[in-house]
């Protein structure tokens, strides 16, 4: 075990999040039609998105917020089965009124350490990406920060003077 003055810590090992995040896959308006965000979703097969208005992160929404969640006096949808009969009540919404507002967001800059405090802290699995206006430029999810150790404690084991 290192015990010098130039072990790396926690931080310097795990890299920023700009260096483990996933470019945004999917980004949706809040004006988008539930229905539409549901298939683009699904279509592009991750487990959540953020929600723009004018550009600037407002929310976040998942499948499930937009298939499973009840809202007064409608029935709930569902992508298979029943999904089709609730099709024009999830077409008539707009994600706006189904997204989680005000999600927490990491900036790209901050320490991959901050972010696997916020998904915890949280318990969310994906966290928006922004840049210092605010503007979506990446997801970091769960695995983004399991990958990122491993790949970091896999390369600093293998450099000539780790364990010394």
């Amino acid at each position: 075990m290192h015990t010098n003055g130039d072990d790396p810590g926690l931080e310097q090992l795990l890299g920023t999040v700009g260096e483990a995040m996933t470019p945004p896959v999917l980004v949706l308006d809040a004006d988008t039609p539930a229905d539409r965000a549901a298939r683009q979703l699904d279509q592009h097969g991750v487990s959540a998105a953020p929600v723009l208005h004018h550009g600037r992160v407002v929310g976040a929404v998942t499948p499930s917020d937009l298939l499973a969640r009840p809202l007064p006096g409608l029935p709930v949808a569902r992508l298979s089965g029943p999904f089709l009969r609730h099709e024009r009540l999830l077409a008539s919404l707009r994600v706006w009124q189904l997204m989680r507002v005000g999600p927490v967001v990491v900036a790209a800059a901050q320490p991959l350490v901050e972010a696997a405090r916020l998904l915890e802290e949280h318990r969310v699995q994906v966290l928006p990406v922004v840049d210092s206006h605010g503007r979506p430029v990446g997801i970091i999810a769960r695995d983004d920060v399991i990958r990122a150790l491993s790949r970091n404690a896999r390369s600093h084991h293998a450099s000539p003077t780790a364990g010394v």
